[in-house]
């Protein structure tokens, strides 16, 4: 009895899905002067060039306090407030046209409250307050 490994199922497999393509495109190129693209394994139609992915640039809001904070967030269409304690980073959606925040020390103390924006990990703009019970105020417009 004959085993077949699947290996070499998938071997042959792709070697004919090759050849049918090549086939299969002799009416749209009779000269057969475009190349056939592959991507991955999967056959493009003949000519295509690929298309390279561009990763989303990722937007984050960062509160950087080691105390008691309390405030709100976001874009004009959606505010989310939120409290906590501690350096603490949120989610902004990327393609935001402004981003909004306005937090507060829940503490008496002199230590600052620093409130960042960032795009990729770059720092885009940022405000600080470091008195007591300080409110601190971040407006970004990024259009």
């Amino acid at each position: 009895m004959r085993r077949t490994s699947i290996a070499g199922l998938v071997g042959t497999t792709a070697v004919l899905l090759v050849l049918l393509a090549g086939c299969l495109g002799a009416d749209s190129d009779p000269a057969g002067s475009l190349p056939v693209t592959t991507i991955a394994g999967q056959i493009t139609e003949r000519g295509a060039a690929p298309t390279p992915s561009v990763p989303a640039s990722r937007l984050e809001f960062e509160v950087i306090y080691s105390g008691m904070w309390s405030g709100a967030y976001g874009t004009r269409e959606a505010i989310k407030s939120n409290e906590g304690f501690g350096n603490a980073t949120f989610p902004v959606p990327s393609d935001a046209p402004f981003v909004h925040a306005k937090f507060q020390k829940q503490e008496s103390n002199e230590e600052p409250l620093t409130l960042r924006l960032l795009r990729d990990g770059v720092v885009l703009k940022e405000a600080s307050g470091a008195g007591p019970l300080a409110v601190v105020t971040l407006d970004v417009p990024l259009e």
